[in-house]
């Protein structure tokens, strides 16, 4: 299992970087980028959280702020694993490799699972530590403290779930299609649009949260009650909330984990029907 979760890791760097031999110096090197990114990313949305979390703290509506932060992180970081979580999975190089060699897949689908777990937890930490920092400045609470990093493991969690269900399913669809190739172009321009439109709506939403916060709260009950569910949790350290959203998680993830593991050996294996035409003429005859 180590040695499965030190070629994922390695795969996924190669993957970022491009370069398939990368001496000690190169990788610190990378790692040092990945941090500056990490930190000019988690200083951006830190500017955006600044004047938000203002005004909600003194409306007295933290809940929605992090159900606001919440859906933000989840948002973002489905949008950048869920077609990258179906390939790493069931289309990887190595599939044949591995399946060739005394591993047992379900080792296979948990090392995979697990960096795209790792990956996604990155993501949301950009989005989420900075929200947390502007909470901070107005007062320090250990159990708030403690609820956040739960908090924070379980909407990962969640956000992984999500982003691995919608591979897998985009894998059991295509499985057979001569076309593959097109159609995740397509939906790769689709969740582009699909992005452009979030990002229009965030600001909106962000107004419509200071503007009417009672119907902002009925909405986020009626329509994304997991995410305000995570932000009462953080807010308020409300363990009902967490109990909700952890159930929630540890269900989902359990339940798309087994049907990947299920079906993991049959869609790594099985390829697209093939392209050529069919011979039906009659019988071939020859000459003596």
């Amino acid at each position: 299992m180590k040695t499965l979760l030190r070629i994922r890791l390695a795969q996924l760097l190669d993957s970022f970087t491009g370069k398939k031999k990368k001496t000690r110096v190169s990788q610190a090197g990378y790692l040092v980028l990945f941090a500056v990114l990490f930190l000019v990313y988690g200083a951006s949305f830190y500017m955006n959280f600044f004047s938000f979390g203002d005004a909600c703290a003194a409306d007295g509506t933290g809940t929605l702020y992090f159900a606001f932060a919440g859906l933000n992180a989840f948002a973002i970081s489905f949008l950048l694993t869920a077609f990258s979580a179906g390939q790493s999975l069931f289309d990887g190089r190595d599939n044949d490799l591995l399946l060739s060699m005394p591993v047992k897949p379900v080792h296979i689908v948990v090392s995979r699972m697990l960096v795209s777990l790792l990956l996604g937890f990155v993501v949301d930490l950009t989005v989420l530590i900075p929200a947390e920092l502007v909470r901070l400045r107005y007062g320090f609470s250990a159990v708030q403290l403690i609820f956040w990093v739960i908090m924070t493991i379980l909407i990962s969690l969640f956000s992984f779930a999500c982003s691995v269900l919608f591979g897998w399913l985009l894998s059991v669809l295509t499985r057979k299609s001569k076309k593959k190739d097109f159609i995740m172009s397509i939906l790769s321009i689709i969740a582009v649009i699909v992005c452009f439109i979030g990002i229009q709506s965030v600001g909106r939403l962000s107004e419509y949260i200071l503007l009417d916060s009672d119907g902002a709260e009925r909405m986020f009950r009626k329509y994304l009650y997991v995410f305000y569910a995570f932000g009462k949790a953080c807010s308020e350290a409300d363990a009902f909330s967490a109990l909700l959203v952890a159930a929630l998680s540890v269900v989902l993830s359990a339940a798309v984990a087994f049907a990947v593991v299920k079906t993991f050996f049959r869609l790594a294996t099985e390829k697209a029907s093939a392209g050529g035409k069919k011979y039906t003429g009659g019988g071939i005859g020859f000459r003596s």
